[in-house]
């Protein structure tokens, strides 16, 4: 399944290339980036009603302990072709190890952030997606503690959700179709 941009008036005329000048891998390896591109995906568990969140490992650079939903970054050899629907399902795989479907775009936002040491700016894109099949696991235990599914109330309670975590909550509630 493909991305849904409800909230977005879609792609130029002439497609994504009408903005951009293709890019040889050896050029964009060439020249640092001029942001990170980052995806969240609270993934929904219809029967229950509960979102995956995972605990970030204790030795996490970036905010270790907190409970936060599956995702990860852009990487270069990541597809060209339907990139956000495939860059979100492999990350909530690698990290989770369970199947997503129905994404939806409920919040984009940058902040400062970094990338192999220095100041980078990053594109996080938070996704409502349903979840598919899967037992929910963890790939790496020294980035993910643990993962749990939790009611949106527990996520909200839980003394381990940060606040941005639960004002993305809030977005991504809003549009969970009904």
């Amino acid at each position: 399944g493909s991305v849904r941009f409800d909230a977005c008036e879609g792609p130029p005329k002439g497609g994504p290339s009408a903005l951009l000048a293709p890019m040889t891998e050896d050029a964009a390896r060439s020249q640092p980036p001029m942001f990170v591109v980052n995806v969240e995906a609270f993934v929904w568990r219809e029967s229950d009603g509960r979102y995956l969140m995972l605990q970030r490992g204790a030795s996490e650079e970036i905010a270790p302990g907190t409970l936060v939903p599956p995702g990860g970054k852009l990487e270069l050899d990541d597809p060209r072709e339907d990139t956000l629907a495939r860059l979100l399902r492999r990350e909530v795989l690698e990290e989770s190890g369970v199947e997503v479907t129905d994404a939806r775009l409920a919040e984009s936002k940058v902040f400062d952030g970094s990338f192999n040491g220095s100041p980078l700016p990053i594109l996080d894109l938070v996704f409502w997606c349903r979840w598919v099949s899967g037992a929910p696991r963890a790939a790496d235990p020294e980035e993910v503690a643990s993962l749990e599914w939790l009611s949106p109330e527990e996520i909200r309670a839980d003394p381990r959700t940060m606040e941005w975590t639960r004002a993305s909550l809030d977005l991504v509630e809003a549009v969970r179709p009904r």
